[in-house]
């Protein structure tokens, strides 16, 4: 999750099946990410502790029935898996299972659900949130209250995270708000192995100096660099943006990418920020989108500081900008 710290700690999990109907139990700790590849449902069906979900169709899309009735339907009738069994949670007096119905493909999303029983005969359902193909995917963890979803933060606005409650059964949502790694420099995100696949904006030195722009360039650098790093289908290794890095310079150039499906698109801005590593210092370039990624004689282009105030090293970086040359030099594999 952007500007959040999530643990990558994998839990060990016991797995039971009788009479060839699946039944889950665990042992975990206290907070975990979870695991995306659980199990699929099995034809037999799936227990939640003593109730039964069976497998049925509702308006021909795959459905887990209970006592003849609906309790969660998949997204599609096409995408596999189905469902899958992310988790679950037991104690004295609750069984529940973390549910995702259908999956995340090029034209549809997965929804994720908790099922849980408290007594016999009853079963609850919780839509916890949806997950779309994009850059930045949901996030789902474990912690010591039940079951946390929560959508990446921006720079440009916060989100929203939702929580199931193991105690009580109520799901609550709760703001999200984006904040960089603290202490974070430029200098400590150069000496990392992989430089060119940091967000810029985690930064916290970079996110500052773009803090101090005027509100309109703040704005745009913000909204055109974000998820500069990212890259779908070779798409940005044959595009005009993203991270290039050379022993004076550091540059990123963004257009505010995000998917459709299995497509990237653009913003309606483009952008260029340029570190200069002798100097410390920033100079950050905004535009209208492009689509010949020039910016040569755009009455919309506008710089900070004034041309004549950057590096000689940071000028060549924005006259290349300007003339829709490729500054790439990454290492995306």
């Amino acid at each position: 999750m952007r500007g959040q710290k999530i643990s990558k700690n994998k839990r060990p999990s016991i797995w039971s099946a009788t009479a060839t109907i699946v039944t889950l139990s665990f042992a975990a700790p206290a907070s975990a990410a979870i695991d995306w590849m659980g199990p699929e449902v099995p034809a037999e069906g799936l227990r939640v502790g003593s109730e039964l979900l069976e497998w049925g169709s509702n308006v021909s899309i795959p459905t887990l029935m209970h006592k003849g009735q609906p309790v969660v339907r998949s997204t599609n009738s096409y995408a596999k898996p189905t469902f899958t069994v992310l988790d679950t949670w037991t104690t004295p007096d609750t069984s529940a299972v973390l549910l995702q119905a259908g999956a995340a493909a090029t034209r549809d999303c997965s929804v994720i659900h908790v099922v849980e029983s408290r007594q016999s005969d009853l079963l609850a359902v919780h839509e916890l949130g949806m997950i779309c193909v994009a850059f930045d995917m949901p996030k789902v963890e474990r912690n010591a209250e039940g079951f946390l979803f929560s959508h990446p933060s921006s720079p440009m606005e916060g989100t929203s995270a939702r929580q199931w409650h193991a105690r009580t059964g109520r799901v609550t949502t709760s703001k999200v708000e984006f904040h960089p790694e603290p202490h974070s420099t430029m200098e400590k995100l150069v000496t990392m192995d992989h430089p060119e696949g940091a967000e810029p904006l985690e930064n916290e030195e970079f996110f500052t100096a773009v803090k101090r722009l005027p509100v309109l360039q703040r704005d745009r650098i913000l909204s055109a660099l974000w998820l500069v790093t990212k890259d779908c289908c070779g798409w940005a290794t044959r595009s005009p943006y993203g991270v290039a890095m050379d022993d004076r310079t550091v540059a990123y150039a963004g257009c505010g990418q995000y998917m459709v499906g299995a497509r990237v698109h653009c913003k309606d801005s483009d952008a260029l920020a340029v570190w200069d590593r002798q100097r410390r210092a920033f100079y950050f370039a905004t535009d209208d989108h492009r689509t010949d990624a020039r910016h040569d004689d755009s009455a919309a282009l506008t710089v900070w500081p004034p041309s004549q105030d950057w590096s000689p090293a940071a000028r060549e970086r924005l006259e290349a900008w300007k003339n829709g040359r490729a500054l790439l030099t990454t290492n995306r594999e």
